[in-house]
């Protein structure tokens, strides 16, 4: 009886630790897919805020454009992007547009993050945070009438 009720205690202290763990890294553990429904609804109940993933806190460090060395009418981009949000959270897609002398668009092409990403030394699903991740693409050039090119960060979809 002394045994079971020393092991009713532990079980007890033990789901209790695991709840504070659970409840003070939300933010964190909401950037999951799996995990945002469960805290969403949670924080329904017991009036709390998630952290909404930050595109704001994903700086866009370097952007560099040169011709392709081996594909003529083609581009190579480098882009350095750093994630400053204290937590890691899902990769944006990257929207890059091209346009001509007057600002009328020339050329648009959204990559996703399963397009741009080397998944065999990153994580696919989550931004590592305050790490600069260098990405390449290779696209078609659009041409002398792309004179001018713009990079925008947007959710993934």
């Amino acid at each position: 009886m002394k045994t079971s009720g020393w092991l009713l205690l532990c079980l007890l202290a033990l789901l209790g630790l695991a709840g504070q763990a659970l409840w003070f890294e939300r933010a964190q553990l909401a950037t999951y897919p799996q995990l945002r429904s469960l805290y969403a609804l949670l924080c329904d109940q017991f009036d709390c805020t998630l952290q909404q993933p930050a595109l704001s806190l994903i700086q866009n460090r370097e952007l560099h454009l040169q011709p392709h060395p081996q594909f003529r009418d083609a581009l190579r981009v480098t882009i350095v992007l750093e994630n400053q949000a204290p937590f890691e959270q899902p990769w944006p897609a990257l929207d890059l547009r091209f346009s001509d002398l007057k600002g009328r668009p020339v050329a648009q092409r959204t990559f996703q993050p399963d397009e741009y990403l080397d998944t065999d030394s990153l994580n696919p699903r989550q931004m590592p945070s305050g790490r600069p991740v260098q990405i390449n693409l290779e696209l078609a050039s659009p041409g002398r009438r792309g004179t001018s090119y713009e990079l925008e960060l947007a959710p993934p979809g």
